[in-house]
Protein backbone atom coordinates (compact mmCIF):
# COMPACT_ATOMS: atom_id res chain seq x y z
CA UNK A 1 0.00 0.00 0.00
CA UNK A 2 0.97 3.46 -0.96
CA UNK A 3 -0.18 6.90 0.77
CA UNK A 4 3.17 8.94 0.66
CA UNK A 5 5.02 10.41 -2.47
CA UNK A 6 2.06 9.10 -4.92
CA UNK A 7 3.64 11.66 -7.61
CA UNK A 8 6.80 9.94 -7.52
CA UNK A 9 5.44 6.39 -7.64
CA UNK A 10 3.10 7.44 -10.52
CA UNK A 11 6.15 8.96 -12.67
CA UNK A 12 8.57 6.11 -11.80
CA UNK A 13 5.34 3.74 -13.41
CA UNK A 14 4.71 6.34 -16.21
CA UNK A 15 8.85 5.79 -17.00
CA UNK A 16 9.07 1.95 -17.17
CA UNK A 17 6.18 2.45 -19.84
CA UNK A 18 7.66 0.49 -23.16
CA UNK A 19 4.37 0.17 -25.01
CA UNK A 20 1.10 2.00 -23.65
CA UNK A 21 0.23 3.79 -20.85
CA UNK A 22 -3.29 3.75 -19.51
CA UNK A 23 -4.14 6.78 -17.09
CA UNK A 24 -7.96 7.03 -15.59
CA UNK A 25 -9.06 9.50 -13.12
CA UNK A 26 -12.47 11.24 -13.34
CA UNK A 27 -10.23 14.57 -12.29
CA UNK A 28 -7.15 15.38 -14.38
CA UNK A 29 -5.60 18.73 -14.28
CA UNK A 30 -3.40 19.80 -17.63
CA UNK A 31 -0.37 20.49 -15.26
CA UNK A 32 0.03 17.41 -13.59
CA UNK A 33 -0.97 15.07 -16.66
CA UNK A 34 1.82 17.40 -18.84
CA UNK A 35 4.07 16.47 -16.40
CA UNK A 36 3.45 12.61 -16.40
CA UNK A 37 3.43 12.68 -20.11
CA UNK A 38 7.15 14.47 -20.13
CA UNK A 39 7.92 10.98 -17.81
CA UNK A 40 6.74 8.44 -20.78
CA UNK A 41 9.39 7.32 -23.22
CA UNK A 42 8.98 8.37 -26.50
CA UNK A 43 7.10 5.73 -28.99
CA UNK A 44 4.61 4.78 -25.91
CA UNK A 45 1.00 5.39 -26.57
CA UNK A 46 -0.90 7.07 -23.89
CA UNK A 47 -4.80 6.90 -23.53
CA UNK A 48 -6.77 8.66 -20.83
CA UNK A 49 -9.80 8.05 -19.59
CA UNK A 50 -11.59 10.34 -17.64
CA UNK A 51 -14.95 12.84 -17.66
CA UNK A 52 -16.48 15.78 -18.49
CA UNK A 53 -19.42 17.08 -16.59
CA UNK A 54 -20.36 20.50 -16.50
CA UNK A 55 -20.16 20.87 -12.64
CA UNK A 56 -16.97 19.43 -12.22
CA UNK A 57 -14.65 21.48 -15.06
CA UNK A 58 -16.97 24.64 -13.47
CA UNK A 59 -15.73 24.05 -10.09
CA UNK A 60 -12.15 23.65 -11.49
CA UNK A 61 -11.65 20.35 -10.52
CA UNK A 62 -10.82 19.14 -14.12
CA UNK A 63 -9.70 20.24 -17.25
CA UNK A 64 -10.60 19.62 -20.54
CA UNK A 65 -7.63 21.11 -22.04
CA UNK A 66 -6.04 17.53 -21.12
CA UNK A 67 -6.98 16.55 -24.96
CA UNK A 68 -4.25 19.20 -26.38
CA UNK A 69 -1.51 17.58 -24.06
CA UNK A 70 -2.33 14.06 -24.74
CA UNK A 71 -2.66 14.60 -28.56
CA UNK A 72 0.37 16.46 -28.67
CA UNK A 73 1.62 12.71 -27.74
CA UNK A 74 0.02 10.80 -30.36
CA UNK A 75 -2.73 9.58 -27.25
CA UNK A 76 -6.57 9.88 -27.31
CA UNK A 77 -8.84 10.78 -24.20
CA UNK A 78 -12.06 8.68 -23.86
CA UNK A 79 -14.88 10.22 -21.79
CA UNK A 80 -16.69 7.83 -19.39
CA UNK A 81 -19.50 9.44 -18.14
CA UNK A 82 -19.91 7.88 -15.01
CA UNK A 83 -16.30 6.82 -14.23
CA UNK A 84 -14.52 7.28 -10.58
CA UNK A 85 -12.09 4.68 -10.48
CA UNK A 86 -8.42 5.89 -10.40
CA UNK A 87 -5.60 3.90 -12.09
CA UNK A 88 -2.53 4.00 -14.00
CA UNK A 89 -1.49 1.37 -16.01
CA UNK A 90 1.91 0.55 -18.08
CA UNK A 91 2.13 -1.60 -20.61
CA UNK A 92 -1.54 -3.54 -20.07
CA UNK A 93 0.62 -5.60 -17.03
CA UNK A 94 1.53 -3.26 -13.95
CA UNK A 95 -0.95 -0.81 -12.65
CA UNK A 96 -1.37 1.78 -9.67
CA UNK A 97 -4.87 1.79 -8.10
CA UNK A 98 -6.40 3.34 -5.59
CA UNK A 99 -8.02 6.64 -4.88
CA UNK A 100 -5.91 9.94 -6.28
CA UNK A 101 -7.34 11.61 -8.80
CA UNK A 102 -4.38 12.98 -11.47
CA UNK A 103 -4.69 15.97 -9.44
CA UNK A 104 -1.54 18.55 -7.58
CA UNK A 105 -3.59 17.40 -4.44
CA UNK A 106 -4.87 13.80 -5.26
CA UNK A 107 -0.54 13.08 -6.21
CA UNK A 108 0.64 14.85 -3.49
CA UNK A 109 1.95 18.45 -5.80
CA UNK A 110 0.49 20.83 -3.86
CA UNK A 111 0.95 22.96 -0.51
CA UNK A 112 -1.86 20.78 0.97
CA UNK A 113 -2.45 17.69 -0.64
CA UNK A 114 -5.48 15.38 0.05
CA UNK A 115 -4.57 11.98 2.40
CA UNK A 116 -4.62 9.51 -0.58
CA UNK A 117 -3.90 5.46 -1.06
CA UNK A 118 -2.71 3.73 -4.20
CA UNK A 119 -1.46 -0.12 -4.86
CA UNK A 120 0.50 -1.70 -6.43
CA UNK A 121 -0.79 -4.61 -8.97
CA UNK A 122 1.50 -6.86 -10.97
CA UNK A 123 -1.26 -8.93 -12.86
CA UNK A 124 -2.03 -8.14 -16.31
CA UNK A 125 -4.48 -10.99 -16.12
CA UNK A 126 -6.00 -8.95 -13.43
CA UNK A 127 -6.32 -5.78 -15.09
CA UNK A 128 -7.47 -6.77 -18.37
CA UNK A 129 -11.22 -7.22 -17.91
CA UNK A 130 -10.95 -3.74 -15.94
CA UNK A 131 -9.68 -2.35 -19.01
CA UNK A 132 -11.59 -3.92 -21.00
CA UNK A 133 -15.10 -2.91 -20.03
CA UNK A 134 -13.55 0.62 -19.38
CA UNK A 135 -12.94 0.59 -23.17
CA UNK A 136 -16.51 -0.39 -23.92
CA UNK A 137 -18.18 2.34 -21.98
CA UNK A 138 -16.24 5.21 -23.47
CA UNK A 139 -16.61 7.64 -26.11
CA UNK A 140 -13.70 9.75 -27.73
CA UNK A 141 -13.45 13.35 -26.79
CA UNK A 142 -13.17 16.00 -29.62
CA UNK A 143 -12.35 19.39 -29.48
CA UNK A 144 -16.55 20.20 -30.15
CA UNK A 145 -17.72 18.28 -27.14
CA UNK A 146 -14.87 20.76 -24.84
CA UNK A 147 -15.91 23.68 -26.38
CA UNK A 148 -19.53 22.97 -25.35
CA UNK A 149 -18.63 21.82 -21.97
CA UNK A 150 -16.28 24.75 -21.43
CA UNK A 151 -19.48 27.01 -22.99
CA UNK A 152 -21.76 25.14 -20.46
CA UNK A 153 -19.00 25.57 -17.39
CA UNK A 154 -18.96 28.92 -17.93
CA UNK A 155 -22.45 29.94 -17.72
CA UNK A 156 -22.83 27.77 -14.74
CA UNK A 157 -20.13 29.86 -12.75
CA UNK A 158 -22.31 32.57 -12.81
CA UNK A 159 -24.56 31.22 -10.57
CA UNK A 160 -22.60 28.73 -8.73
CA UNK A 161 -21.62 29.37 -5.36
CA UNK A 162 -18.07 29.12 -3.82
CA UNK A 163 -17.16 26.16 -3.32
CA UNK A 164 -13.63 24.37 -2.06
CA UNK A 165 -13.63 20.79 -3.40
CA UNK A 166 -10.88 18.12 -2.64
CA UNK A 167 -9.10 18.56 -6.13
CA UNK A 168 -9.38 21.98 -7.01
CA UNK A 169 -6.41 23.87 -5.23
CA UNK A 170 -8.30 26.88 -5.12
CA UNK A 171 -6.36 30.18 -4.35
CA UNK A 172 -8.85 30.34 -1.44
CA UNK A 173 -6.75 27.54 0.38
CA UNK A 174 -3.80 29.21 0.39
CA UNK A 175 -5.27 32.07 1.86
CA UNK A 176 -6.41 29.83 4.73
CA UNK A 177 -3.20 29.00 5.22
CA UNK A 178 -1.72 32.55 4.56
CA UNK A 179 1.35 31.51 2.95
CA UNK A 180 0.88 31.28 -0.78
CA UNK A 181 2.31 34.48 -3.29
CA UNK A 182 2.94 34.37 -6.72
CA UNK A 183 6.84 33.22 -7.72
CA UNK A 184 7.02 34.40 -11.82
CA UNK A 185 8.13 37.81 -12.33
CA UNK A 186 6.41 38.41 -15.55
CA UNK A 187 2.90 38.85 -14.83
CA UNK A 188 2.08 40.32 -18.58
CA UNK A 189 3.55 36.77 -19.64
CA UNK A 190 0.75 34.42 -17.53
CA UNK A 191 -2.12 34.57 -19.72
CA UNK A 192 0.03 33.81 -22.94
CA UNK A 193 1.47 31.11 -20.89
CA UNK A 194 -1.58 29.60 -19.61
CA UNK A 195 -3.12 29.42 -23.06
CA UNK A 196 -0.40 27.83 -24.72
CA UNK A 197 -0.93 23.91 -24.85
CA UNK A 198 2.91 23.45 -26.22
CA UNK A 199 4.14 25.39 -22.85
CA UNK A 200 2.05 22.84 -20.89
CA UNK A 201 3.28 19.82 -22.18
CA UNK A 202 7.27 21.37 -22.31
CA UNK A 203 7.15 23.38 -18.47
CA UNK A 204 9.04 22.01 -15.63
CA UNK A 205 7.63 21.05 -12.77
CA UNK A 206 9.48 23.87 -10.67
CA UNK A 207 8.51 26.69 -13.63
CA UNK A 208 7.27 29.74 -11.39
CA UNK A 209 4.59 29.95 -13.71
CA UNK A 210 3.48 26.77 -13.51
CA UNK A 211 3.26 26.78 -9.99
CA UNK A 212 1.18 30.07 -9.93
CA UNK A 213 -1.00 28.66 -12.38
CA UNK A 214 -1.87 25.59 -10.18
CA UNK A 215 -2.46 27.35 -7.10
CA UNK A 216 -4.87 29.69 -8.95
CA UNK A 217 -7.13 26.35 -9.70
CA UNK A 218 -8.54 28.25 -12.63
CA UNK A 219 -10.35 26.38 -15.30
CA UNK A 220 -9.17 26.17 -18.86
CA UNK A 221 -10.12 27.89 -22.03
CA UNK A 222 -11.00 31.13 -20.09
CA UNK A 223 -10.68 34.45 -22.72
CA UNK A 224 -7.97 36.74 -21.26
CA UNK A 225 -10.11 39.15 -19.95
CA UNK A 226 -11.87 36.68 -17.79
CA UNK A 227 -8.40 35.35 -17.34
CA UNK A 228 -7.44 38.51 -15.86
CA UNK A 229 -10.44 39.11 -13.69
CA UNK A 230 -10.28 36.06 -12.20
CA UNK A 231 -6.44 36.35 -11.27
CA UNK A 232 -7.09 39.81 -9.90
CA UNK A 233 -10.48 38.90 -7.69
CA UNK A 234 -8.29 35.86 -6.40
CA UNK A 235 -5.04 38.17 -5.77
CA UNK A 236 -7.47 40.97 -3.67
CA UNK A 237 -8.86 37.48 -1.69
CA UNK A 238 -5.62 37.00 -0.20
CA UNK A 239 -4.61 38.04 3.34
CA UNK A 240 -1.64 40.10 2.54
CA UNK A 241 -3.41 42.07 -0.24
CA UNK A 242 -6.16 43.01 2.02
CA UNK A 243 -3.09 44.21 4.78
CA UNK A 244 -1.69 46.05 1.69
CA UNK A 245 -5.23 47.84 0.77
CA UNK A 246 -5.77 49.02 4.02
CA UNK A 247 -2.05 50.21 4.35
CA UNK A 248 -2.68 52.30 1.17
CA UNK A 249 -4.63 54.72 2.93
CA UNK A 250 -1.32 56.58 2.66
CA UNK A 251 1.26 55.89 -0.47
CA UNK A 252 3.68 53.57 1.19
CA UNK A 253 7.52 52.92 0.61
CA UNK A 254 8.78 49.92 -0.62
CA UNK A 255 10.78 48.53 2.80
CA UNK A 256 6.65 48.91 4.32
CA UNK A 257 5.11 46.88 1.43
CA UNK A 258 8.26 44.21 2.13
CA UNK A 259 7.48 44.23 5.63
CA UNK A 260 3.53 43.26 5.46
CA UNK A 261 3.99 40.43 2.98
CA UNK A 262 7.33 39.31 5.15
CA UNK A 263 4.52 38.34 7.73
CA UNK A 264 3.04 35.74 5.66
CA UNK A 265 6.26 34.08 4.28
CA UNK A 266 7.44 31.95 7.28
CA UNK A 267 10.85 30.95 5.36
CA UNK A 268 13.55 32.89 3.71
CA UNK A 269 15.99 35.52 4.73
CA UNK A 270 15.48 39.42 4.48
CA UNK A 271 16.63 39.07 0.55
CA UNK A 272 14.21 36.48 -0.47
CA UNK A 273 11.36 38.74 1.14
CA UNK A 274 12.16 41.40 -0.18
CA UNK A 275 12.72 39.31 -3.92
CA UNK A 276 9.05 37.79 -2.97
CA UNK A 277 7.48 41.38 -2.53
CA UNK A 278 8.69 43.22 -5.66
CA UNK A 279 6.90 39.87 -7.60
CA UNK A 280 3.56 40.62 -5.43
CA UNK A 281 3.78 44.47 -6.26
CA UNK A 282 4.10 43.24 -9.86
CA UNK A 283 1.14 41.29 -10.22
CA UNK A 284 -1.00 43.44 -8.66
CA UNK A 285 -0.15 46.50 -10.41
CA UNK A 286 -0.70 44.49 -13.73
CA UNK A 287 -3.74 42.93 -12.28
CA UNK A 288 -5.65 45.18 -10.52
CA UNK A 289 -3.94 49.13 -11.84
CA UNK A 290 -7.34 50.77 -10.32
CA UNK A 291 -5.77 50.01 -6.63
CA UNK A 292 -2.46 49.53 -6.79
CA UNK A 293 0.36 51.57 -8.86
CA UNK A 294 4.02 52.79 -8.12
CA UNK A 295 6.30 55.88 -8.26
CA UNK A 296 9.56 55.98 -8.29
CA UNK A 297 10.79 60.00 -6.93
CA UNK A 298 14.80 59.87 -6.36
CA UNK A 299 15.04 55.99 -7.37
CA UNK A 300 12.67 55.70 -3.87
CA UNK A 301 9.83 53.16 -5.04
CA UNK A 302 6.44 53.97 -3.83
CA UNK A 303 3.22 52.32 -3.87
CA UNK A 304 0.51 54.28 -4.17
CA UNK A 305 -3.95 53.65 -4.55
CA UNK A 306 -4.45 55.98 -8.06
Amino acid sequence: MLWRDLGDHVETLAESAERSLVLVAPFAKIAIVAGLLRSVPEGVTPQLYTRWRVEDVAAGVTDTRVLDVVEERGGTVWLVDDLHAKAVVADGQRALVGSANLTAAGLGRSRHPNLEIMTAVEDGGAIAPFLLTLRSRARLATLREAAEVEAAAADLRQTMPTMVQPDSEPADEAVEKGIWTPGFRSPDRLFRLYSDPCWWQSAKPHDPALQDLVELGLPGELRESVFNERVRAALLSFSWAQDLDVLLNEPQRFGSVAAIIGRYLPYGNRAAKQAAAQVVIRWLIHFAPDRFAMRTPNYSEILFRP
